[in-house]
């Protein structure tokens, strides 16, 4: 199981303490069970975010496969929640530009750094065309942080990288505008923003499940105390979403800034 499937899988444990839940993980090699028996939530949290580059098949796999597979195949009765990528708005040259439910996503030539967009992309198209009698949700999640342990800090995001250079106190050579911003959420309130998105809608629905605010490669590198270098004169460029829609429906609310964040509750390295 993944990252946040994982800390979803966490969270739902601990709330069985105070109610009666029966959560029923599934892993690759369970799926015959979704067939078997009726669930009031499935929460398909699969989609190979970090490495997709070297994993493409699975890329696809994860986000329309198993998306095809669980519409086919599974007994639902209140609702079923994808996981997608506030990545597919795209970025903007304009930092007051910010990107909303209702916009058009973006477009262009298909090539290895838009498959994991593309993917997304065609999952929310599955969800959106295949009528179902229970709520098919999709939560466009963007770049969620947090709680990583210490086998985590693999490549597989920049911040992952940070942590580690952080960790071994090493400079950082970056080959992208380290001014250019993007939106980050903490996980915990990412796995907040899932289960309102599936128990409280009341019919089918995107949300943006976001921080609302966006950060720079500078921003982070400031809390870290990281040194960078610099090896690229590529474009400014900025992703700014808009979580109201969440806020207003839902009731989801993003309280965390990086800036209030302790070191221990991005990474523990032992």
């Amino acid at each position: 199981m993944g990252y946040i499937g994982s800390r979803l899988l966490a969270h739902l444990g601990s709330c069985s303490e105070e109610i009666e839940l029966d959560v029923d993980p599934i892993g690759r090699n369970d799926l015959d069970r979704l067939g078997s028996r009726t669930y009031d939530y499935v929460f398909n949290t699969a989609g190979n975010t970090g490495d997709f580059r070297q994993k493409p098949l699975e890329t696809v796999e994860s986000n329309i496969g198993l998306t095809g597979f669980i519409l086919q195949h599974c007994s639902i009765r209140e609702a079923l929640v994808c996981l997608s990528s506030t990545r597919i708005y795209g970025f903007s040259k304009d930092q007051e530009k910010v990107f909303l439910e209702s916009d058009p996503v973006a477009g262009g030539k298909p090539r290895l750094d838009s498959l994991y967009d593309d993917a997304k992309k065609l999952m929310e198209s599955m969800m959106a065309a295949t009528p179902r009698n229970y709520r098919k949700i999709v939560v466009r999640l963007s770049n969620v942080y947090g709680r990583y342990a210490a086998d985590d800090m693999d490549d597989s995001t920049f911040l992952k990288v940070m942590l580690r250079h952080r960790r071994d106190n090493e400079r950082l050579v970056i080959r992208q505008n380290p001014r250019s911003t993007k939106d980050y959420i903490f996980v915990d309130e990412a796995i907040d923003g899932i289960l309102r998105a599936g128990v409280l809608s009341h019919c089918d629905d995107v949300y943006n499940i976001c921080s609302g605010k966006s950060h720079s490669v500078c921003d982070w590198a400031d809390l870290l105390g990281l040194s960078l270098e610099l090896e690229s004169d590529a474009a400014e460029t900025h992703s700014k979403v808009s979580n109201e829609k969440a806020l207003g429906q839902i009731g989801f609310q993003s309280r965390l800034d990086i800036a209030s964040i302790d070191i221990e509750d991005l990474v523990s390295y032992e």
